[in-house]
């Protein structure tokens, strides 16, 4: 398997930001007692596709039509939980296939997307190939999503040859929400380039500290995070980012050198934003315990500040009293060059340049780790709860 680089995706700065903050989530990771036990994990993996491999041969051969790896996969994939096949972008989608696919016409369709790539544009083709036949089975009343097809096809190769590592649903969604990937509205080739492209970059710079290799690493870090975002605190290079998007344009230029500087200071403004959306999340229900009442988050419809093209130099996230219309104060947590700004907006439209009227810096240091961070918002919100209230009764 060629390893794709994409060199150009990001810049060396870019991706030197990001590996220090996937060092903190990897550590985040190795601390937690009840993470799965990755070597054992591989061990059983390998011992579960025998079978399954040998199949596959036969059907990529042609000597076993798709009903009978429909037929070996169906009870398979619930006995195998650890191979993640179950649910809809694993089981579902073969399933859907074997039903709306003619007969012969889909096997030979599948054959050709799931069959080992030579290298990744051949990878690419195989998705761009595969997609277009959804489209098709979907113009005539299929229920089938292109969008799913990234992981149920590489998770076709990794049985094939362990080399080539799948896209892995909870670990994309996870670095997406970090707007370190594009959404999984993107095309599918896309995806699976820059998730694959990220993935490389990161563990050639990182390595690993385990047995596993670093790439494997970060797919089990991402699929952790999933279900443990409140076992990470604040990201340390927040601050810095905020920094750098001082020196960055803020709008693009008339040629190709602003216009790439631009895109680099839009990549970082919506890494800034998507962690401080993270912590808005993960504190919803500290900072509703403090004030004594539900709230509701609220975040910037978009990054800009005046119009679409202009970016801010820092990013913010609200939490309101939930059900309140109109004019309401609201706490708010601000990302700034010194770190974190827990804050109260008076909501009332006066100093406008200056909502903030009472807050508090966090310590950058506490507010990398996640209990301390609660406690220092849980300090703060105790703080402005009074003038919070009073603001809210006006």
């Amino acid at each position: 398997m060629s390893v794709p680089t994409m060199s150009n995706a990001w810049s060396d700065a870019e991706l030197g930001l990001r590996a220090r903050r996937y060092r903190q989530l990897r550590a985040a990771w190795l601390a937690d007692p009840e993470r799965r036990d990755l070597p054992r994990l591989l061990q059983e993996r390998d011992a579960a596709v025998g079978g399954l491999r040998e199949l596959m041969g036969r059907f990529l051969a042609g000597a076993a039509p798709l009903r009978q790896l429909r037929e070996f996969l169906d009870p398979w994939a619930p006995e195998h939980l650890l191979l993640g096949f179950v649910g809809p972008v694993g089981i579902d989608v073969l399933d859907r296939f074997a039903d709306d696919g003619e007969p012969g016409e889909v096997d030979d369709a599948l054959r050709v997307a799931l069959s080992l790539p030579t290298d990744l544009e051949d990878a690419l083709a195989k998705l761009d190939g595969l997609a277009t036949y959804v489209e098709t089975l979907r113009s005539e009343g299929s229920s089938l999503e292109a969008r799913r097809l990234p992981y149920f096809v590489s998770w076709f190769w990794m049985v094939q040859d362990g080399s080539w590592r799948p896209i892995w649903p909870s670990g994309e969604a996870v670095y997406s929400k970090l707007a370190w990937l594009p959404s999984r509205s993107a095309p599918v080739a896309t995806r699976y380039r820059t998730y694959t492209a990220l993935r490389a970059s990161i563990a050639e710079r990182c390595g690993a500290v385990s047995p596993a290799p670093g790439e494997i690493e970060f797919d089990e870090v991402g699929g952790w995070l999933h279900y443990a975002e409140r076992a990470v605190g604040m990201d340390e290079t927040l601050p810095e980012r905020c920094a750098r998007a001082r020196t960055l344009p803020h709008e693009p230029g008339s040629d190709p050198t602003e216009d790439a500087a631009y895109r680099e200071a839009l990549t970082n403004a919506r890494v800034v934003q998507a962690e401080v959306d993270r912590l808005g999340r993960v504190l919803t229900d500290v900072v509703a315990a403090g004030l004594g009442t539900d709230v509701e988050l609220r975040r910037p419809t978009d990054l800009g500040v005046t119009h679409d093209t202009s970016l801010r130099t820092d990013a913010w996230v609200a939490w309101r009293v939930a059900g309140v219309a109109g004019t309401a104060p609201s706490i708010r947590l601000r990302a700034t060059t010194e770190g974190l700004v827990v804050a109260l907006d008076r909501g009332d439209g006066t100093d406008a340049q200056t909502p903030d009227v009472v807050g508090a810096h966090l310590d950058a240091g506490r507010a990398g780790a996640f209990d301390t961070l609660v406690a220092d918002v849980m300090d703060v919100v105790a703080t402005l709860k009074p003038a919070f209230d009073a603001y809210l009764q006006r």
